[in-house]
């Protein structure tokens, strides 16, 4: 799965929630502190204590992060006041999107749980810090305080512990998740004749659109530019399609055939189209359908496999990562090929069981 999570935790609560969020769903959980290879993951869950104006850790940990790769960015917030606040949201939010910066904005979701505090178990340092801030807010006129700091106040010296862990249940199902059930595992085959209708939904999936773009009219897809895509698919020897089902419903398809697309190279190479239903993104399906087509095709004898990607597409990264290198590009496109039987450094590769 191309996941993770990723913790700042003040007192402790926030590293309770990650570990417990990371047993739901079956995703690893790392303070952010011994985090690396971020590059890697599309979806990044940041799970964080409120701290000095801030989410614990997050700043640091954002700069890691790729834009072309993490898709969906899930901020996860912990403090002492009530999370169900709406002038309590709009402080938290303010303050933690000062931390993001302006690329990942757009793909960002908040949440907000309630943590706790003891101040018995804190180290001399945590003690000092929060007694120079208690003494420094204390010196502001209470109407300046917001709902942090006056949880922050009410709470100083005690021990208290809101701590909920059904909360994240809700989150999990957010997520896309059911609470306590187990990770969905694609089957990942060869599409069967009877589905082949389906690829028109998919198709329409595969049209990227650019952050704050509206998705075209359906009726793109009657245009002679897609219908190459689809039309008597499955009468040439080159088609060839594979499906991710789960859980009997097929959430994503990849399928190539030898056509004169934006990724045409030339009348033996096929050009390939791949997608997958939007709440299904970010579990790595689309790279196991990759390398599934990829192999059908090699089996098949194909030597190479093309396609177009625009340049602003996260998918190139995945398609770099899977082998395929930049064989032409315009201004707003890469054409790209993966030889088959070759990796992108040059070796001898074997796809299947990957």
């Amino acid at each position: 799965m191309n996941e993770i999570i990723i913790y700042g935790s003040c007192y402790g609560t926030a590293k309770t929630y990650a570990e417990a969020l990371s047993k739901m769903i079956n995703v690893a959980a790392v303070s952010y502190d011994r985090v690396s290879g971020l590059e890697r993951y599309e979806t990044i869950i940041y799970l964080g204590g409120l701290y000095a104006g801030g989410v614990r850790g997050m700043a640091k940990t954002v700069k890691k992060i790729l834009p072309d790769t993490c898709r969906r960015f899930i901020v996860i917030t912990v403090g002492l006041a009530d999370p169900q606040d709406e002038k309590n949201i709009r402080n938290i939010r303010n303050s933690a999107g000062k931390q993001i910066p302006e690329v990942f904005r757009g793909r960002t979701e908040f949440y907000h749980l309630r943590g706790g505090i003891d101040y018995q178990k804190l180290n001399l340092m945590h003690r000092t810090m929060m007694k120079l801030l208690y003494d420094q807010v204390k010196k502001q006129p209470p109407e300046q305080w917001d709902a942090e700091t006056r949880a922050m106040i009410e709470t100083y010296g005690k021990k208290v512990d809101f701590v909920d862990l059904k909360r994240l249940e809700e989150i999990a199902e957010i997520l896309g998740r059911k609470a306590g059930s187990p990770v969905l595992c694609p089957e990942i085959r060869a599409m069967k004749d009877t589905e082949y209708p389906l690829l028109k939904d998919f198709l329409y999936e595969a049209i990227y659109v650019p952050e704050g773009g509206a998705p075209p009219d359906r009726s793109i897809l009657d245009t002679p530019e897609l219908r190459v895509y689809l039309s008597g698919f499955g009468e040439s020897e080159s088609d060839c399609a594979a499906a991710a089902e789960v859980q009997g419903k097929v959430v994503g398809a990849a399928w190539a055939r030898i056509m004169n697309d934006y990724g045409h190279i030339d009348d033996e190479t096929p050009s390939l189209a791949i997608a997958v239903h939007k709440e299904y993104r970010g579990q790595g399906i689309g790279k196991k359908l990759l390398l599934f087509l990829m192999s059908a095709l090699e089996e098949r004898g194909f030597e190479r496999v093309s396609l177009s990607v625009q340049k602003s597409n996260p998918a190139v990264r995945l398609y770099q990562r899977t082998g395929f290198i930049t064989a032409d590009e315009t201004e707003e496109e890469y054409i790209m090929v993966n030889n088959l039987t070759m990796s992108a450094d040059g070796a001898a590769v074997k796809r299947r069981g990957k």
